[in-house]
């Protein structure tokens, strides 16, 4: 019997851990999808545009006062020349060449530079365009404001998904964990009711059952992450790029949530089924 009883505590744990597996995994591929978005978001330029015979001594201030500025992607601000504009935009448009060749050059001195992808809100970039502009050398702020609010769009696609998928999953977790529970506690019905009825309190009776919840919860959780990090090792060799995510406060407070939430749900569901058998009747049982 104390054989079978570890059988199925294994299995539960196996099973418990799986389900937080997905849940866990889900999780790690939406936030790296959510990175890969803002990487998209901070390869966009804000042109600043230089005002005609501006003052030389403006003009040598403007550069460090851009890099000082918090919203500002560290080493991305870069003089671009309009003679340098005026070249690339023939590269860009080889067909207008002969038009663009023999007219006035059409642009202006400007700073390009990219913006973190924490201020690549609407409200956001409109506050630093009227805060850049107003230094004296700067005759206006530029963005490619349709391809922003274009991933400002897919982000928040993206963003109702998740807490679709999210609350989808935590149901199913939540349930497949209860189920897990209840039939693992099923063959000690008996023993929690007797033990009742020669007259243990009920704080008593579920104590033991409880702690051991916690735990094969809390190991559920961690064999969970170790499944998750498994596939992260191999996985990261192919895709570099999710080593951004090891600096993510995120991930790192994900990592705690699916602890408690493995911890939690098989708390309370232990709780609650060891409850139930004692409200029960005995005849209840058969």
């Amino acid at each position: 019997m104390a054989k079978r009883k570890k059988t199925n505590y294994f299995y539960s744990i196996i099973s418990v851990a799986l389900v937080l597996f997905l849940l866990g995994f889900f999780g790690a591929a939406l936030l790296f999808a959510r990175q890969r978005v803002g990487t998209e978001q901070e390869h966009l330029n804000l042109m600043v545009e230089l005002k005609d015979g501006a003052d030389s001594a403006d003009l040598v201030s403007l550069r460090p006062l851009l890099e000082k500025n918090d919203f500002v992607k560290e080493g991305t601000v870069k003089f671009v020349s309009k003679e340098e504009a005026h070249s690339q935009m023939i590269k860009q448009f080889p067909e207008e060449e002969v038009l663009l060749k023999d007219g006035p050059i059409p642009f202006y001195d400007s700073y390009s530079l990219n913006l973190k992808s924490d201020y690549l809100a609407s409200d956001s970039v409109e506050m630093i365009r009227q805060k850049i502009k107003t230094n004296a050398a700067v005759s206006d702020v530029y963005i490619d404001e349709s391809t922003l609010n274009e991933i400002a769009h897919s982000i928040e696609k993206i963003a109702y998904f998740a807490l679709a998928m999210a609350l989808m999953l935590i149901i199913v977790a939540i349930t497949l964990i209860h189920n897990t529970i209840r039939l693992n506690l099923y063959s000690d019905r008996f023993t929690i009711k007797n033990m009742e009825l020669v007259g243990a309190s009920w704080g008593f009776i579920s104590r033991p059952y409880i702690k051991k919840g916690v735990w094969n919860g809390f190991l559920s959780a961690v064999l969970a992450l170790v499944m998750i990090a498994t596939i992260w090792f191999f996985a990261q060799k192919t895709v570099p790029e999710l080593n951004l995510l090891l600096k993510s406060p995120v991930l790192w407070g994900s990592t705690g949530a699916l602890i408690l939430l493995g911890v939690f749900i098989s708390w309370l569901s232990t709780f609650y089924v060891v409850n139930k058998y004692l409200k029960m009747r005995l005849d209840d049982l058969y």
